[in-house]
């Protein structure tokens, strides 16, 4: 008999550690856990449970268990079924890697163009309050600072157009370079969360990832240091939704205005302290507009 005891638990702990490998096998262990208990109460203390007071608590916690537990799992089926999986339940890349839709596009889109719009505005009216303070709040000044901010804000719909093209452009230039097949706007669904993505590459076990940031304003070396870090961040925690098997390989392709100031080595030697398998490009955006404008 002691034996038989032994042995089911050698295959409780077993099937236990199997169950463990991802949130589903988690609550599947809960329940038989509670399940295993209820049953060894019962057994053990079924015969000196004589008052009906006492068995009731027993009883409608049997009845009334599943019950909490079938809506709550029908609850997590419904809503968040993508995070009830480990990246290693999935077969293959394809069932977890899906193209952005329409309006996953536009959202993208629009929420890297508050962003840029974000900071252009933080900029102008840092600029206004140092003229303000320098020229005594002149009422020329003010004007002059506010019709810029409504001239911004009426170019938003021509800087969208134009950081769509950027990001075609870009990937454009990195495929001429590189040969690479690109799957553009994509997007990873994993137990770690959704994520949006400019870009993903795939060959045998390499994963390419593409980010890809455009910046109007003048920008130099260390403020591109800062994004760079930034996104680094935000690809190491992506990096995480991938199957372990497969070599992971951010590439963050930057364009600007500008590059005359930009030191590109030292980018790129920062770049790889934070990340030894990344890769940055830059790329100007007249020398793109000239290459890949329809006009």
């Amino acid at each position: 008999m002691e034996d038989i005891k032994i042995n089911s638990i050698n295959s409780f702990m077993k099937n236990a550690k199997g169950l463990a490998k991802n949130p589903l096998g988690i609550i599947a262990l809960f329940i038989s856990l509670i399940y295993g208990l209820a049953c060894l109460v019962l057994g053990v203390s079924l015969s000196k449970l004589s008052n009906p007071s006492e068995r009731l608590p027993l009883i409608w916690f049997i009845i009334i268990f599943p019950i909490i537990v079938l809506f709550s799992f029908i609850y997590l089926v419904v809503n968040h079924h993508h995070k009830l999986y480990a990246p290693g339940d999935f077969r293959n890349d394809e069932t977890f890697i899906n193209a952005l839709n329409k309006n996953e596009i536009e959202s993208k889109v629009e929420s890297e163009i508050k962003e840029m719009q974000k900071s252009r505005m933080d900029e102008l009216l840092k600029e206004s309050e140092k003229q303000s303070k320098e020229l005594q709040e002149t009422e020329i000044e003010l004007r002059k600072n506010s019709e810029e901010m409504k001239k911004t804000l009426g170019e938003m719909e021509e800087l969208k157009e134009r950081y769509i093209k950027v990001e075609k452009w870009a990937l454009d230039e990195y495929c001429l370079e590189t040969h690479l097949e690109i799957h553009r706007n994509q997007k990873v669904s994993s137990s770690l969360g959704n994520f949006q993505l400019d870009g993903i590459a795939r060959i045998e076990d390499l994963i390419y990832v593409f980010e890809i940031k455009y910046l109007t304003k003048k920008s130099n070396t260390p403020t591109i240091k800062v994004l760079i870090r930034e996104n680094v961040i935000k690809l190491n925690k992506i990096a995480k939704a991938f199957p372990s098997n497969k070599r992971f390989i951010p590439v963050i392709i930057i364009v600007l205005d500008n590059t005359d100031k930009i030191e590109k080595v030292e980018l790129l030697d920062y770049a790889k302290k934070l990340n030894p398998d990344i890769q940055i490009e830059i790329y100007k955006f007249r020398d793109l507009q000239e290459k890949y404008s329809e006009n």
